[in-house]
């Protein structure tokens, strides 16, 4: 492991790639980047945590500032009616003398490779179908309409192709206890 690494990881929705991120983060050293979004904040949230949560005109801002590394928008509905939402990683979350853990899409991680090229450690963390859903049930605010946008995007951005190419290692988090165990000993 390098002093600088930045461990991305990379799964679908509800793989437990956040778990993860805050056990890197808490036993283990890394910094978080903690990204900035434009979705509503959910029960057991707060600023910061594990978002930095801004208005759509702010997010706005920051692009046209050319203040982010990466950034994502997200169709989705809430309450019935249209919405985009940005996702986004800001250029001061990560400095070149620290080790960091983030939680991203492949693009995300991606245009990461593309900024940090070698200090990045892609990892794709893989969980069945089924237990992903009981998984985001368990997490509360559970909205079908969103959950079936998020799979429908989930295939969309996560081919085989693009998995093997930009994520080092993969792991499967059926058990988060062996799961963990095999991605301390990656790093």
């Amino acid at each position: 492991m390098v002093d600088n690494q930045i461990v991305v990881l990379a799964g679908f929705s509800s793989a437990g790639k956040d778990s993860f991120a805050e056990i890197l983060q808490k036993d283990h050293g890394y910094n978080f980047v903690t990204s900035h979004t434009t979705r509503p904040v959910r029960e057991g949230e707060s600023q910061g945590n594990p978002y930095h949560f801004v208005s759509k005109e702010d997010m706005l801002g920051m692009i046209a500032n050319d203040e982010l590394i990466e950034y994502r928008t997200y169709d989705t509905l809430v309450d019935g009616k249209p919405d985009t939402w940005y996702y986004a990683a800001h250029k001061s979350e990560v400095h070149s003398d620290k080790k960091y853990v983030c939680v991203l899409d492949m693009l995300g991680l991606e245009e990461f490779i593309e900024v940090f090229g070698d200090r990045v450690t892609g990892v794709f963390i893989e969980v069945p179908h089924e237990v992903r859903e009981e998984r985001a049930k368990l997490r509360g605010s559970f909205d079908k309409t969103e959950w079936d946008r998020r799979l429908e995007d989930d295939i969309k951005v996560f081919s085989d192709e693009r998995i093997k190419k930009s994520c080092k290692f993969t792991i499967q988090n059926i058990d988060k206890n062996v799961a963990l165990k095999e991605l301390l000993q990656i790093l």
